[in-house]
């Protein structure tokens, strides 16, 4: 006998006691094959079991591969090395403990002296009295009285004019014995064809002569006289613009 088709809610309305009842026990699993039955489908619904299945299987295996992993880390401990600090202490004490060693066995070496090595004798006899000395007799002087001196009436003395000192003259100044040469000479001056010399007396040209030595030969028709005079010296070069060389002034005091 083919298995009833479920009832829909209509016929259930007017369906017999019976039927409905059988209706309402066919609804039970219904619901929730029909339900996975849409939302899955078949190849979905296997690989999510597929998927659940590989879950649980890694979390069983899990504890057990940490189990196995944790006795291998155990039995390979690291091994601690020790930095330069701790090596720059150890040393450092070594160091410390030799010196103090030394200083000790040099201290220990050196003999010291505890006490006295030797005591004087007490002295058999016991202190000496002394007799005691009368002080010789002083001898009083009576004082010499002081005889009362009369000072003398001091006489005038005879008045001194007060000497006044001679005025100063102002000093002279000692005369120019200036002289000058008849023969004048300077420092050459390589690349000069000529040389300009030039005299002056109070501002006034009195001599203009060119030479081509850095030599000057006065002639005898120039005389020096009295005053002020200017010498300068200037150097020709072709092409070149002059350049000079001296310029000096003197005094002729005579002349």
């Amino acid at each position: 006998m083919p298995p009833a088709e479920p009832l829909s809610p209509e016929l259930v309305l007017v369906a017999t006691p019976e039927e409905a009842q059988r209706a309402r026990e066919q609804l039970v699993d219904a619901p929730a094959a029909q339900e996975a039955a849409v939302e899955r489908p078949p190849e979905r619904w296997d690989h999510a079991q597929e998927w659940d299945q590989l879950l649980a299987r890694m979390r069983a295996e899990a504890p057990a591969g940490v189990a196995e992993e944790l006795p291998l880390r155990r039995e390979r401990p690291k091994r601690r090395r020790l930095g330069w600090p701790a090596v720059a202490v150890a040393a450092v004490l070594v160091v410390a403990v030799l010196v103090g060693v030394a200083w000790a066995r040099r201290d220990s070496s050196q003999p010291r002296l505890v006490g006295p090595t030797s005591a004087s004798p007490p002295s058999a006899t016991g202190p000496v009295a002394r007799k005691p000395v009368k002080p010789p007799p002083v001898s009083v002087k009576p004082k010499p009285r002081a005889h009362k001196s009369v000072p003398a009436t001091p006489r005038p003395k005879p008045a001194v004019p007060p000497v006044r000192a001679a005025p100063k003259k102002p000093a002279t100044r000692a005369a120019h014995t200036f002289v000058p040469a008849r023969v004048w000479s300077w420092a050459p001056v390589p690349g000069t064809s000529r040389y300009r010399v030039r005299f002056l007396r109070n501002g006034r040209e009195v001599l203009d002569v060119r030479t081509a030595k850095a030599r000057l030969v006065l002639p005898t028709s120039f005389t020096f006289h009295k005053g002020r005079y200017r010498w300068t010296v200037v150097s020709i070069a072709a092409g070149k613009p002059w350049r000079p060389i001296v310029d000096s002034t003197f005094v002729v005091a005579r002349g």
